[in-house]
């Protein structure tokens, strides 16, 4: 008989072998992945779970708060403003971007058990004055129209079905002229169908995503939803990504993987498919900087 652990990540990996089923019932799939990973994540990389980009020889929590403060620099967030972050997780980017700017900022997610942890570890920081955190979905913000001065979004729309629906809400909530930023996983354009099946798929699949855009489909989902788009680019402008993939590579190769525990297989399994992705030049990273309509 399985164990508990090794039935849910059977069913999950039921639930999302075919895209289709993946994309109708996206908040089903994606509060199962983290239910099944949220525990190994923390362990491993504390409240931020995203990549970084390194400047030199930092640690990672050194390169991971470097890339959430620049979003704040990027965006001008400062004193006095009321911060929307969309896909918030664990709280790690809210509690640094709440520290470096005096802004207030609310954290959205769509998994209860993320949202609950965002909110001890906020305590915990001294930081529940500046930050709340609440369980939504990005395609229907629970805001009135105009309430936001600015809004991020880190490596989160990549699980949304709907992403231009995403960006029309974040225009919606945010008043005329504020700044919308994104920092998140994207298919590189040059892909081919062949490339796509190969290594975006496995990425999508293995990670509980609905699809993954390209830097083209983002400017016309951006503009589409009325932006001004100012800055549209690959991460690596930033800075380089190369270390994230030395640290996946080296996490997946710790343990043969028959002698890992299901939930962790399927982590392993899923950051080999990221570095496979990254090294064919399939699966990037990238950032935007826009201005909401009005």
């Amino acid at each position: 008989m399985k164990s508990s652990a090794s039935k849910r990540v059977a069913d999950f990996e039921r639930h999302v072998a075919d895209p289709t089923a993946r994309q109708r019932n996206h908040e089903q799939v994606v509060n199962e992945y983290y239910e099944l990973v949220n525990e190994t994540c923390q362990s491993f990389w504390g409240p931020t779970h995203h990549f970084s980009v390194y400047a030199g020889q930092e640690t990672p929590a050194e390169a991971a708060e470097h890339t959430e403060r620049i979003l704040v620099d990027r965006g001008g967030f400062g004193p006095g403003m009321r911060l929307l972050d969309i896909g918030c997780g664990v709280g790690g980017p809210a509690f640094t971007v709440a520290r470096h700017s005096g802004a207030h900022v609310t954290g959205l997610d769509m998994v209860p058990s993320r949202v609950e942890t965002a909110r001890s570890g906020a305590a915990e920081r001294g930081l529940a004055p500046t930050t709340s955190f609440e369980v939504g979905d990005a395609m229907k913000l629970p805001y009135p129209r105009g309430h936001f001065d600015g809004a991020y979004t880190i490596e989160a729309l990549c699980h949304v079905p709907d992403k231009r629906q995403a960006h029309r809400e974040a225009a919606r909530v945010l008043r005329p002229g504020a700044p919308w930023l994104g920092y998140d996983w994207i298919l590189r354009d040059s892909a081919s169908a062949a490339d796509i099946e190969r290594y975006a798929e496995p990425i999508c699949r293995l990670h509980g995503l609905s699809h993954l855009s390209t830097l083209g489909q983002i400017r016309e989902d951006l503009e589409t939803s009325g932006y001004t788009v100012e800055e549209l680019y690959e991460a690596t402008e930033l800075g380089s990504l190369e270390e994230n993939w030395i640290q996946l590579d080296r996490f997946t190769r710790a343990v043969p993987h028959e002698q890992l525990p299901a939930r962790l297989n399927l982590l392993v399994r899923g950051a080999e498919a990221l570095v496979a992705g990254a090294r064919a030049q399939v699966f990037g990273i990238m950032f935007w900087l826009a201005k909401a309509p009005g």
